[in-house]
C-alpha cells in the first residue's frame, strides 16, 4: 500500500508505508506493506520557540546548528537535527501535520506533546530513506503544543541537513473524512485489473500508465490495482480495511493502518489475480465494511468492477443507466415502475456478472434486485431470480439478446413485492 497526496494538480509521494494484505486460510503468503511506526525520542541537547498557527505552511532547515535529538527508531538508533514549534491548540481539534524533506534521510520525525508535558499525544518516523511524513492526531485540552520535526541517520557520519517545509492544518469539530474510491491520473479506472505490474511506478513516472488489460485469456496472469482518497475535510485516524470479493466470493483484505490526511489517496498496487477460466468476472470492492470510519458519507464505499476473459458470449447487451447487463453480458434487464401518482423506468446499478438492483425514487433506496445465472449444468436453462422491497407496480423484463426471448415479470400496484424463482427461464 503506498501513500499519495494530490496538492494543486501535482501528485507528490509521500512515505513509502508498511501494512499487508489479509487473506484467507488457503490462499498463500501475506504480501508487505509499508506504514509509519513508532519512534522513541530519548534526549535532546537544548530547545527552541519556533511559532507555527494552523493554516500555516513554513520553510525550515535542518542545519548543524539546531538542537540534535537521538532515540530508537524501527528498532535502530538514530541522532540528527530537530526543531521544535509551538501553536495553540483547542480540546477536541483534529491537527495534521505534513512535513517534506528532499534530502536523504534514514528517517523522518514528527512528534506533539502539550507544551507542559514530556508525554507524546502522538509520535511517528518513517522509514526506508521517504521524502514525506505525515501525523494526525485529536488534541485532549485547549491548550498550548509543542511540534518536534527531525531528521535522522543512524549513521552519525552522515549528516542529514537541507531545507524542509511543514504544514500544519486544524480541524474544527464536528468535520468527517469520507472514504471515496479514486482514479489516479494515469489510470483508466479507480480500479484496474491489468496483465503486467507497474500501477505504482505509473504516478512516479511519465511514461508508465496503468490500465485495464485488453484481451486476456485463461493463460493470462491478472493484477489488481485500487486506490481510495479522503475526499473529506477532517483526517482518517482509525485502521480501515478493504474486502475484495472475486466472483461473489471472498478473495482478501487490504489493511490501512495509517493516517490518511484530507485530499490524499492510499493505492495497493500490482495485487496478483491469478488467472481466470473464459467468461466474464467481477471484483467487489467494499471499503470499510466494519464501518470503523464515521464519514460524512456512506454511500461511495463500494466498487464493482467487471472484466471478460476470452471470447465474449454471443450476447450484445449495452449497459446503461436504465438497463443491466447480466450472465456475461447476454440477458438485458429493466424495470418498469408505477405508483398511485407517478410512473417510470428505475435506474440500474450492477453487483456482480450476474446481479444488479434497481431504484425508482432514490438512489439510497434499493427497490429491486435481480440475478440472472447460467444453470446449463443443472437443468439446461437459464435461471432468473428477483425480490423486491416495494409494493409499487413493477414490471420486470428480461430480453436474451442472443435469442430475442423476453420474459417479464409484474408485481401489482399495492401489494407486497413477491420473489420470482424462475429455474426454467430460457435455453442455451
Amino acid at each position: 500500500m503506498r501513500r499519495i497526496m494530490v496538492f494543486l494538480g501535482l501528485v507528490l509521494l509521500s512515505g513509502v508505508l508498511l501494512g499487508q494484505d489479509i487473506l484467507p486460510s488457503g490462499h498463500g503468503q501475506t504480501s508487505v506493506q509499508h506504514s509509519q511506526q513508532e519512534s522513541v525520542l530519548l534526549a535532546s541537547s537544548c530547545s527552541s520557540n519556533l511559532a507555527i498557527s494552523c493554516g500555516a505552511t513554513l520553510s525550515g532547515q535542518f542545519s548543524g546548528d539546531d538542537c540534535i535529538g537521538y532515540g530508537i527508531a524501527h528498532g535502530q538508533a538514530w541522532v540528527g537535527p530537530e526543531d521544535y514549534y509551538h501553536f495553540a491548540g483547542i480540546a477536541g481539534q483534529t491537527i495534521s501535520v505534513d512535513l517534506r524533506f528532499p534530502t536523504a534521510a534514514d528517517f523522518l520525525i514528527i512528534g506533539v506533546t502539550q507544551a507542559t508535558s514530556s508525554t507524546w499525544l502522538k509520535l511517528v518516523s518513517s522509514p526506508s530513506r521517504d521524502n514525506s511524513l505525515t501525523l494526525a492526531v485529536v488534541l485532549p485540552e485547549t491548550t498550548s503544543y509543542a511540534l518536534t520535526v527531525a531528521a535522522a541517520n543512524n549513521d552519525v557520519t552522515i549528516n542529514p541537513y537541507g531545507s524542509y517545509t511543514l504544514s500544519l492544518s486544524c480541524t474544527v469539530a464536528g468535520s468527517l473524512p469520507d472514504l471515496a474510491f479514486y482514479k489516479p491520473a494515469k489510470w483508466s479506472d479507480s480500479v484496474v485489473v491489468s496483465s503486467v505490474t507497474g500501477c505504482y511506478d505509473s504516478v512516479l513516472t511519465a511514461a508508465a500508465t496503468c490500465v485495464d488489460s485488453s484481451n486476456p485469456t485463461s493463460a493470462t496472469a491478472l493484477y489488481v490495482n485500487l486506490a481510495i482518497q479522503n475526499a473529506g475535510s477532517a483526517p482518517v485516524l482509525s485502521t480501515y480495511v478493504v474486502d475484495m470479493y472475486v466472483d461473489d466470493i471472498y478473495n482478501r483484505s487490504f489493511s490501512d493502518t495509517n493516517d490518511l490526511l484530507p485530499g490524499w489517496y492510499s493505492l495497493w498496487a500490482d495485487r496478483s489475480l491469478g488467472s481466470f477460466p473464459n467468461g466474464t468476472h467481477t471484483i467487489k470492492l467494499v471499503a470499510d465494511a466494519a464501518n470503523a470510519v464515521i464519514e460524512s458519507n456512506e454511500t461511495n464505499n463500494i466498487s464493482v468492477k467487471s472484466f471478460t476473459v476470452g471470447t465474449p458470449s454471443a450476447g450484445n447487451c449495452t449497459a446503461t443507466s436504465l438497463n443491466l447487463c447480466l450472465s456475461t453480458s447476454r440477458f438485458r434487464v429493466s424495470v418498469a415502475w408505477q405508483s398511485t401518482t407517478a410512473s417510470g423506468s428505475a435506474t440500474a446499478v450492477p453487483m456482480t456478472s450476474n446481479t444488479g438492483y434497481f431504484w425508482f425514487f432514490d438512489f439510497s433506496n434499493v427497490e429491486t434486485v435481480v440475478k440472472v445465472l447460467d444453470a446449463t449444468g443443472v437443468n439446461g436453462k437459464f435461471w432468473v431470480f428477483a425480490a423486491g422491497m416495494t409494493n409499487v407496480q413493477a414490471t420486470i423484463t428480461v430480453t436474451d439478446t442472443k435469442t430475442s426471448a423476453v420474459k417479464t415479470y409484474t408485481n401489482p400496484q399495492g401489494t407486497a413485492f413477491q420473489p420470482v424463482q424462475d429455474t426454467n427461464a430460457f435455453v442455451p
